[in-house]
């Protein structure tokens, strides 16, 4: 009888050494390779991760991809890369609510929100709360249909940050098409609410609109202090 180790346990063991010693060194496909190892345990899962690699084109993508049309991959592969994204967006979450995050930088925003919503395949619409100093507060996320109702999306804006003593709010959404321009409509939208907001003592900070690899900011460009100066004409001053 052959007692004699599969060939790929102990390139699993020696693949797992060289992560140890230098993990920036490990290219892309041998990084799924490791995770892989932890969900598929009897079988040689060198190819399976090229042949993600090459359907995702790239590790950012990997929440984005259909792993279910590569060979080899199953059911549980599929379940493990949706355990972990819903991993990454907890740990962001919780940093943030953990160090209160100063979120005026917009950078820092798509940070916490690309793991949250930037991979889901329909639209989804998030709301923040921040203090006065830009601290974060809470999130609340609401999901596809929301958007479509800007009274609605006013008053549910207005309504929690008064429950959680907020003056600050970004609302975002995702753009499942990858481009996170606006549309004509998010632009009224956000105007809207804008206007909604204006004599409330909440002021919107930003819309922004996120995809898996970029994001527009409504106050980097300029819209959302377009808004309450119209708001400052059309309503008077607050």
């Amino acid at each position: 009888m052959d007692n004699q180790k599969p060939h790929y346990l102990e390139h699993r063991k020696r693949l797992r050494e060289r992560f140890l010693k230098a993990p920036e060194a490990v290219p892309d496909s041998e990084i799924i390779e490791l995770l892989l190892g932890y969900v598929i345990h009897r079988k040689d899962v060198k190819l399976p991760s090229k042949d993600i690699i090459f359907e995702i084109k790239k590790l950012s993508n990997i929440f984005d991809g259909n792993l279910k049309s590569v060979k080899g991959v199953g059911s549980e592969t599929v379940c493990f890369f949706r355990i972990l994204q819903e991993f990454i967006v907890r740990y962001e979450y919780q940093k943030v609510e953990d160090t209160s995050l100063d979120l005026s930088k917009t950078d820092y925003v798509y940070r916490f929100l690309k793991p949250k919503i930037a991979h889901a395949s329909k639209e989804i619409f998030v709301i923040i709360l921040l203090n006065a100093k830009n601290k974060f507060i809470k999130c609340k996320k609401v999901r596809e249909g929301f958007i479509a109702s800007v009274n609605i999306a006013a008053r549910e804006i207005i309504e929690f940050a008064i429950e959680n003593d907020a003056l600050g709010v970004i609302i975002a959404h995702n753009h499942p098409s990858k481009d996170p321009h606006p549309s004509e409509s998010d632009l009224i939208r956000t105007k809207e609410i804008c206007h909604a907001l204006y004599h409330t003592g909440v002021t919107l900070l930003d819309h922004m609109i996120v995809s898996s690899h970029e994001y527009y900011s409504m106050s980097a460009y300029g819209h959302v202090g377009q808004f309450y100066d119209e708001a400052k004409r059309v309503l008077g001053k607050r």
